[in-house]
C-alpha cells in the first residue's frame, strides 16, 4: 500500500463536502482529545510493551477505531526522545505530504544510523470501548507503520462488503526475528466491527 493513500479510498459514495466535514470533524477530534486526554500510546519493538503517557495504563479492553481518524506525517527523533512532531495530516485528505527531503534539517539516513532524524510514521485515534479516553498511537517503525497498514486494509476489505466498518481493537503483539535477534510488532487484533 502506497504512503500516499487517497480520499477515494474511504469515500465510496460521498461527495467533495462530506469529506471536507469528515475531515473538519478529525482535525475538531483531536484538538479536543489532545485538551482533554492526552493519552498518547506507542509500542516498543525491543522490550513488547505498550507505554501510555501522563501516567494512564494502556487500553488493557476493547478500542474503537474510527476510519476518519488515521493519520500520517513525519516525526524527528534525536538521541533519548523526540525532537519535533510535524505534518500530521488525515488520510482522508486530498493534500500530498510534502517530501521529506523538504523538512527543516532533513540530512539523509546513512548505513548504521542509530535511528534519530526525520522518519515517515503512521497513526491513529481509538476511542477507549468502556471509557471515555481517547489513545493517539503513532509508529515509525517498520513494523509499527507496517501494523497499521495491515489494519487499514482489513478496513477497506470490510468497507466493500459492509456498511459496519469502524473495527473494534485489541492492542496485541507478536515477535519475529531481526538480525537474528527476537524482536516485537504491535498487532491491532480485530474482535469486532461497528
Amino acid at each position: 500500500m502506497s504512503t500516499e493513500m487517497t480520499a477515494a479510498m474511504w469515500t465510496k459514495d460521498m461527495s467533495t463536502f462530506q469529506v471536507q466535514e469528515i475531515i473538519g470533524k478529525y482535525e475538531e477530534f483531536e484538538r479536543e482529545q489532545v485538551r482533554k486526554s492526552p493519552i498518547r500510546l506507542a509500542f516498543s519493538g525491543k522490550t513488547n510493551i505498550y507505554t501510555a503517557s501522563d501516567g494512564y495504563s494502556p487500553p488493557e479492553g476493547e478500542c474503537i477505531v474510527p476510519v476518519e481518524y488515521f493519520f500520517d506525517g513525519y516525526i524527528c527523533w534525536a538521541t533519548g526522545g523526540i525532537v519535533k512532531d510535524i505534518k500530521h495530516r488525515s488520510l482522508l485528505s486530498k493534500d500530498p505530504l510534502p517530501p521529506i527531503e523538504t523538512m527543516e534539517g532533513y540530512i539523509p539516513p546513512k548505513p548504521g544510523d542509530d535511528g534519530t532524524g526525520w522518519k515517515f510514521q503512521m497513526g491513529f485515534v481509538a476511542k477507549a470501548r468502556d471509557e471515555d479516553l481517547a489513545y493517539i498511537f503513532s509508529t515509525s517503525s517498520i513494523s509499527g507503520v507496517g501494523a497499521v497498514r495491515q489494519l487499514l486494509r482489513e478496513i477497506t476489505s470490510k468497507a466493500s462488503e459492509a456498511e459496519n466498518y469502524r473495527p473494534v481493537i485489541l492492542f496485541t503483539s507478536d515477535s519475529f526475528m531481526a538480525k537474528g535477534h527476537k524482536a516485537y510488532r504491535p498487532v491491532f487484533h480485530v474482535v469486532d466491527w461497528v
